[in-house]
């Protein structure tokens, strides 16, 4: 088990703060009629997505938290994918 000093004890703790979420091109499309397949495919499948214009690449995986003010924080995950 676990105790409250053990580093994987801490490292749960900080994961808590965070949620993983995939960032979907908005003018990714598969045709003209639907432009939310993969966002409401993503979506039945239990994957925490948004959709935004980026400027490189059609899919980024982002950690997101708030902080103490009630801002987002947000860092990118190491990974493009076009």
């Amino acid at each position: 088990g676990t105790h409250p000093g053990d580093s994987s004890s801490r490292s749960e703790g900080l994961l808590s703060e965070w949620e993983l979420v995939l960032i979907i091109d908005n003018r990714e499309k598969v045709s003209h009629r639907d432009r939310d397949f993969f966002f409401s495919h993503l979506r039945e499948k239990g994957v925490n997505v948004e959709n935004r214009a980026l400027p490189l690449g059609d899919f980024l995986w982002i950690m997101r938290r708030k902080d103490s003010h009630g801002e987002d924080n947000e860092d990118v995950c190491d990974y493009i994918i076009a």
